[in-house]
């Protein structure tokens, strides 16, 4: 595995990281969180530290089974990353005439920010 510098951080990322959207079922179908975990231990195993989720993943369901498998896991914790929906439904990509105030109010953000942190169980 190789890796790189994250931004300006000291961090020494994978350049191969797992995204979760199917751990959390919904339009995946069903899923089994054994076999999700097992394919996280999987991929840690084989160098990748970083794990890209999201809150929409089966509506929080993603965040859980790595919050769930990382307790377990003994090896160096992994880098995680999430993203938060927009508080109002629009256009994707965003129009230019947007603004961030409008779909993703500081409230909005704070609220889902403590939501996956909780989810994920890390702080």
């Amino acid at each position: 595995m190789r890796y790189r510098r994250f931004g300006r951080t000291d961090w020494q990322v994978s350049e191969i990281g797992m995204g979760t959207w199917a751990l959390g079922g919904g339009e995946w179908g069903q899923q089994d969180d054994r076999d999700s975990i097992a394919t996280l231990y999987k991929v840690l195993e084989l160098g990748c530290n970083f794990i890209d989720t999201a809150r929409a993943y089966g509506n929080g369901r993603s965040e859980q089974v790595i919050a769930k498998a990382l307790k377990e896991w003994s090896g160096k914790r992994p880098y995680l990353a999430t993203k938060i929906p927009p508080l109002l439904p629009g256009d994707w990509p965003p129009s230019p005439y947007d603004t961030v105030d409008q779909r993703f109010p500081e409230s909005h953000v704070r609220d889902q920010l403590e939501r996956s942190l909780r989810a994920l169980d890390t702080d």
